[in-house]
């Protein structure tokens, strides 16, 4: 069973990753959904700064007022506050980033074949069950079925990994 189940993963892992058709299409899969991803990323970012920005005037008003003598244990607390607002939006925009169009470029499609043709020959290797093991993100046994996730993804798009039911034959 486990070496049936292994020459399954490794005939899917051949046709879904280690076909260079196969490989362009994830590559322009990646490209065109991190190309989503900057659009929403700039849309947050965009309402990220609005808001900064209010708070900063904000935040200059009450300083304002306080210097004018205007000082209350309500404005000392809204300055608190305030401030608070301003490091939380700060750190949110800080985070916001999708994978670039760099990172995405950086992986090398031509690599990863090389690679899984310099070790086909040998499925018992090391290098071999490494390589696999980079790709195949999860195996899930059920008792009727097997769930196989592989990473087409290539780490740099978890929404883009494929996954396949096998039923189990009886």
């Amino acid at each position: 069973n486990s070496q049936y189940l292994e020459a399954y993963v490794i005939a899917l892992m051949k046709k879904e990753l280690f076909r260079p058709s196969a490989m362009k299409k994830i590559m322009q899969q990646i490209i065109a959904h991190n190309a989503k991803d900057e659009d929403i990323v700039a849309q947050q970012r965009a309402t990220l700064q609005e808001a900064l920005d209010q708070t900063a005037l904000s935040l200059r008003r009450v300083v304002d007022a306080i210097e004018e003598g205007l000082i209350s244990s309500a404005l000392v607390a809204r300055l608190h506050e305030l401030e608070q607002e301003k490091t939380d939006l700060e750190l949110q925009l800080a985070k916001l980033h999708p994978v670039s169009q760099k990172e995405a470029l950086s992986v090398d499609p031509q690599l990863i074949l090389q690679q899984f043709q310099e070790v086909k020959e040998t499925p018992a290797s090391p290098a071999f069950k490494a390589l696999l093991q980079d790709y195949l993100d999860k195996i899930e046994i059920g008792s009727y079925n097997l769930k196989i996730t592989l990473n087409t993804g290539l780490g740099l798009c978890d929404a883009l990994n494929s996954t396949w039911l096998v039923k189990r034959q009886e």
